[in-house]
């Protein structure tokens, strides 16, 4: 750490600054941040994000699958529960 913290925190906001900062690690360019399960993911700016969705969808294989896939693939994971019972009949 560089030795600055933010000076409009009180207390309770520099120790909870604190504990998140250990979570994130730069490696230049990029701000990545580590999850509780131990999946790493990269920060995106807010200009990106747009330009980054536009370019996974809007490709001819990119989008979203159908409904009916999007339930068959929720449905073969076994650990995934979901707040309704796809399996019934609509």
């Amino acid at each position: 750490m560089c030795g600055l913290l933010p000076e409009d925190l009180n207390f309770y906001q520099q120790n909870r600054f604190l504990f998140d900062v250990k979570r994130y690690f730069w490696d230049e360019p990029y701000l990545f941040r580590e999850y509780a399960d131990h999946i790493i993911k990269r920060c995106v700016p807010k200009e990106e994000v747009n330009d980054i969705l536009n370019s996974c969808h809007a490709s001819p294989v990119g989008g979203h699958h159908s409904g009916v896939r999007t339930a068959a693939k929720v449905l073969q994971g076994s650990s995934t529960k979901m707040p309704m019972d796809l399996s019934r009949d609509a």
